[in-house]
């Protein structure tokens, strides 16, 4: 179950695929919208927030995710990570599942539940200077890179999240 000592940010940006030009374009309208209201918000220092009656929109569907092991996720539900030997089954002979790596500290994560934190659609690829889009991946609260034994004897300090594929998943009911 070992597999390289590698750094998992190094490597998840294969996983994804350039943005399209509807996603470049979604991006830069979100940017400008949120500039915009901080723009607002520090001319009129008497609005906190603005959104609909005071209070955050929260578009759920835009936040689901499937899976093979068990439907939809949403950030806050309880899910579990596959027993190591059903993870297995996912991986093909580089430890990937859609050309993300299963990381070798990720193993003492199998079997256990944690809660989802929230879906990764879009990440920033720092070796390419440049945004790629993710497809059924997330990130679940409090499962971070412990860094032991990654790249010499005093690893890594850098507690990152790890992307989990929705297929090492299955939702607890």
């Amino acid at each position: 179950m070992e597999g390289l000592r590698t750094c998992q940010l190094q490597v998840v940006y294969q996983s994804g695929h350039p943005l399209t030009l509807f996603d470049r374009a979604r991006t830069f309208a979100l940017r400008i919208n949120s500039a915009i209201k901080r723009r607002l918000v520090s001319r009129f220092s008497g609005i906190q927030e603005i959104s609909a009656g005071g209070a955050s929109v929260i578009n759920r569907t835009a936040n689901l995710l499937s899976s093979a092991h068990g439907g939809c996720f949403q950030p806050g539900e309880l899910v579990e990570v596959l027993t190591a030997e059903e993870i297995l089954r996912t991986l093909d002979g580089n430890n990937c599942c859609g050309k993300l790596q299963f990381m070798p500290g990720m193993w003492r994560f199998a079997g256990k539940r944690f809660t989802v934190l929230k879906p990764v659609k879009t990440m920033f690829d720092e070796r390419a200077w440049k945004m790629v889009r993710v497809k059924d991946t997330l990130v679940l609260r409090d499962v971070i890179c412990d860094g032991a034994e990654l790249y010499d004897k005093e690893g890594c300090d850098r507690c990152c999240y790890y992307f989990w594929k929705t297929d090492w998943l299955r939702k607890v009911h």
